[in-house]
């Protein structure tokens, strides 16, 4: 498993295009780590910006976080 991924994978990973990545990036939305000269994102960040727990996916459960607490509320 992949702990952080470049740029172009990351899109690839969500559906969007680079653009859009590094926007999220500019934004706030995706904190990258700098290495060298190198980009990374940590698997982590966009797992959290899709709503995803890496314990649910671990499970084999793929419900947005949002999603299960507000069936919890219900």
């Amino acid at each position: 498993m992949e702990l952080g991924v470049k740029p172009l994978k990351a899109a690839k990973i969500i559906g969007v295009g680079r653009t859009t990545i590094y926007a999220l990036i500019k934004s706030g939305q995706i904190r990258p780590v700098k290495i060298g000269r190198r980009t990374i994102i940590p698997v982590s960040q966009l797992e959290a910006l899709l709503g995803l727990n890496t314990k649910d996916l671990e499970l084999g459960q793929n419900t947005p976080v949002a999603e299960r607490e507000l069936e919890n509320v219900r």
